[in-house]
């Protein structure tokens, strides 16, 4: 097999060598080098293909729609919150749906979380990760109220994310477009703290479609259009022989560059494909998980940036423990798999758990019978390969022994505020909270309720 000279030179300039023999050619593979000009061609930064921990950090929204029970998978501590080794109990928890005092809360994360024995997220997500990714993982709270089973809570920081990387892109060239798998500005069902216009994520709602029509010059511009292409999967690998095997094959032949685009294209495509993925291609794969692993490989490599993968079914007040468990382990198995794949990457991963509003249990069971939007929560993970991350306590905000979140901190009336949390906390472990100043609203870095959210540290 020959690669054109054109791409061999795109090979090259990322610091690879010259393919020469068989080996060479298997390594990169055809996709492999095709998808290095695409990703070159049309205007993804060269890091998308490399391993680079100083680029930013890879972020996900996990957005599970209709108001999850929070309070019955992580620990709802009082005032005194959860520092030092100490957490601050509620006299009761009967209508959260699981009681530290009676089952134990696991540590292991850093927040309390309810046990793998409850059918709990902690389930799905420990069925899924390695004990060397258990141990590098650290979560923390907010607690705060929120609208039941609607979009206008502002609780997503996609957009302050998205922001913060564009402000270091300018320097670095390091920014990709986002996506998300509903058709909203912020690729879920919450709303996000701000609007960036320029920024609504790449809605990605067929997954076949998505393949056929992907360029990387359509992700940059946020056009993902079939109608991009002139011809189908089919007439291009009619053309695979053309141009792959012709050293001197003329690319900026005006007859060609439709054809070299969408063989380009079409490679581009394959590399974003899961199911070519190492790590997930050997798992069964579901049909209507192909899209959340395909937003969370590309943004942990780096081809997408800050997303949003929104899981529907969470509003699970049917009287039916079976059905709360299965969708509880279900998110935990989405949170995990994206944090073993940081793992096995060896980069690292920063996540945020938001719901609209919350539920109410049956007194002294895990049976949810009814929407509660006071028992609301937001978790921020934050997984770094190398070690453990630290924090100096694991809760922000607090529970009333009304068991509900407190309305009259900071936080408790204001997801917007929650949001800008997350972004302390995502700059701090980012190493950058001296730009703090450039990202976050002055009144807020000048009120030391706020400076208290951040809970995580580099």
């Amino acid at each position: 097999m020959k690669i054109p000279k054109k791409i061999q030179k795109q090979i090259m300039s990322m610091g690879h060598k010259k393919p020469v023999t068989r080996r060479d050619f298997l390594g990169y593979g055809l996709h492999g080098a095709v998808a290095t000009a695409a990703l070159t061609n049309f205007g993804i930064p060269q890091f998308a293909l490399a391993q680079n921990n100083s680029l930013p950090i890879p972020f996900i929204s996990f957005d599970l729609v209709g108001g999850v029970g929070m309070p019955g998978n992580f620990l709802a501590a009082g005032r005194e919150g959860i520092k030092n080794g100490n957490i601050d109990l509620l006299p009761n928890y009967d209508s959260l749906g699981w009681d530290p005092n009676i089952s134990s809360p696991d540590t292991r994360f850093g927040l309390p979380m309810a046990g793998e024995n409850l059918g709990s997220v902690l389930q799905g997500m420990t069925r899924v990760m390695s004990d060397e990714a258990q141990r590098n993982l650290t979560m923390c709270s907010f607690c705060h109220i929120s609208d039941d089973d609607s979009n206008n809570n502002k609780t997503s920081a996609l957009h302050y994310i998205t922001k913060s990387q564009n402000f270091f892109a300018q320097k670095s060239n390091t920014l990709v477009q986002n996506a998300g798998t509903r058709n909203s500005v912020s690729g879920g069902n919450t709303q996000v703290a701000s609007v960036l216009s320029d920024q609504r994520p790449v809605f990605i709602d067929d997954f076949d479609k998505f393949l056929e029509g992907i360029s990387n010059k359509a992700i940059r511009t946020n056009q993902l259009s079939n109608d991009y292409f002139s011809s189908t999967k089919s007439i291009i690998r009619k053309n695979l022989d053309l141009i792959v095997n012709n050293p001197n094959y003329d690319f900026d032949s005006k007859n060609h560059l439709d054809i070299y685009d969408q063989f380009i294209a079409l490679s581009a495509g394959d590399k974003l494909d899961p199911r070519q993925n190492d790590f997930f291609g050997r798992r069964r794969i579901a049909n209507e998980r192909l899209i959340p692993y395909a937003i969370t490989t590309n943004v942990i490599d780096g081809n997408f940036g800050p997303s949003t993968i929104a899981l529907p079914g969470f509003d699970y007040h049917q009287n039916n423990q079976s059905i709360n468990d299965a969708k509880d382990i279900e998110a935990g198995e989405y949170i995990g798999l994206a944090v073993e794949y940081a793992h096995t990457t060896r980069k690292p991963f920063f996540f945020q758990i938001l719901t609209d509003g919350g539920v109410d249990y049956t007194p002294g069971t895990r049976i949810a019978r009814g929407d509660a939007g006071e028992k609301s929560m937001t978790v921020i993970g934050y997984f770094d390969p190398n070690k453990k991350p630290e924090a100096s306590h694991f809760q922000s905000g607090f529970y009333r022994e009304g068991q509900g979140a407190d309305k009259d901190t900071l936080i408790g009336q204001s997801t917007e505020t929650v949001a800008s949390g997350v972004l302390l906390n995502y700059l701090a472990v980012s190493g950058l909270s001296q730009h703090n100043g450039s990202l976050i609203d002055a009144g807020l870095l000048n009120n030391s309720e706020f400076m208290n959210l951040q809970m995580l540290h580099v």
